[in-house]
C-alpha cells in the first residue's frame, strides 16, 4: 500500500469557497488532514496580537500560534467563507455564544426592516389622505391608481377560461 505524502500548506477551496490548508499534525484537522484557513488565521492573531483591520497574514502565520479550543468557533463577519482577513473574523467561546450573537443581530435587522415597512406604509397612507383633502373622492381614486390598487384599463383581472364539459 502506498504511503500518503503530505505537502505542508497545500490549499484547496470547497464548494462554498472556504479555503482549507493541509496540516496533518494540527489538532483541529479533519480526517483528511485539512484545517480551515480561518482557524489558522485566528490562531495566529491570538498570538501575534493583531488588531482588527490589520491584514498581515504572512507575518501572523509565521508565528507559532495558540491552538483554538475544540468548543471555540470562528465567524466570517461578511458571510464570505473565503475571506480570511483578520478584520473579517470573529472568535466565539462556544457555539451557543455564536448562536446568541446571530439571533441578536438578526433581531436587530428584523426591527430595522419592520421600521422601514411601517414608514413606507405611513407614507402611502399620508399620500392618500392628502389626495382626499385636495380633490375629494376623485383624488382618492387617483391615489389608489398610483399605488396600483383597483383596476387600470387593460390591466384588470382576467376571468378564467370557460371549461368544456365532457360527457
Amino acid at each position: 500500500m502506498p504511503v500518503r505524502s503530505y505537502r505542508e500548506d497545500y490549499e484547496w477551496k470547497n464548494h462554498r469557497g472556504q479555503v482549507f490548508v493541509q496540516k496533518p499534525n494540527h489538532p483541529r484537522r479533519r480526517k483528511d488532514g485539512f484545517v480551515p484557513r480561518s482557524v489558522l488565521v485566528m490562531e495566529a492573531m491570538l498570538v501575534a496580537g493583531l488588531e482588527p483591520g490589520q491584514s498581515d497574514k504572512d507575518y501572523a502565520l509565521a508565528i507559532e500560534p495558540r491552538n483554538l479550543l475544540p468548543e471555540e468557533r470562528v465567524l466570517h463577519l461578511d458571510g464570505i467563507a473565503g475571506n480570511d482577513e483578520p478584520a473579517n473574523l470573529m472568535l466565539f467561546p462556544s457555539q451557543k455564544a455564536l448562536a446568541q450573537w446571530r439571533s441578536a443581530r438578526y433581531a436587530e435587522a428584523a426591527k430595522e426592516t419592520n421600521r422601514k415597512t411601517v414608514e413606507d406604509f405611513n407614507r402611502m397612507i399620508g399620500a392618500t389622505k392628502r389626495k382626499l383633502q385636495e380633490g375629494g373622492a376623485a383624488g382618492a381614486k387617483a391615489a389608489a391608481a398610483q399605488r396600483g390598487a383597483g383596476t387600470v384599463k387593460g390591466r384588470g383581472h382576467k376571468p378564467a377560461p370557460a371549461r368544456r364539459r365532457t360527457g
